[in-house]
């Protein structure tokens, strides 16, 4: 599969929208992601939030993801796509987005302990 590109700011809003959208057949796939994840991202237009690992990759789908997963590709690794989110110089603003953020963790049936986590980032 070689290396990632990254998504710009434009495909990370499509990416948070993709991830938003009710999907039976993978929502235990993207529970697990938001289980694991340590960096998200917030787009102020909908409200909404997404795993960094899924948002900063370039025409990201949920089918791609799981293929992803299954690889070997060297960049598709949560630091790595975090350290793009601040390339783009977009804010950490994960002490104003806590409540919002629990509130959508909350629809996936998972709960937070912001002493360890997550870092949030707005778009």
């Amino acid at each position: 599969m070689g290396y990632l590109q990254f998504a710009n700011r434009p495909e990370i809003r499509r990416n948070i929208l993709d991830f938003g959208k009710p999907s039976q057949e993978y929502e235990e796939v993207k529970q697990k992601l938001i289980k694991q994840a340590t960096y998200f991202v917030f787009d102020p237009e909908s409200s909404l939030f997404a795993p960094v690992k899924f948002a900063a990759i370039s025409k990201i789908d949920m089918v791609k993801y799981r293929e992803l997963q299954k690889s070997n590709v060297p960049d598709f690794d949560g630091h790595i796509t975090m350290l793009h989110m601040r390339s783009l110089g977009l804010p950490e603003d994960t002490e104003n987005l806590k409540d919002k953020f629990i509130r959508w963790a909350n629809k996936y049936k998972i709960a937070y302990n912001f002493d360890k986590g997550p870092v949030i980032f707005s778009l």
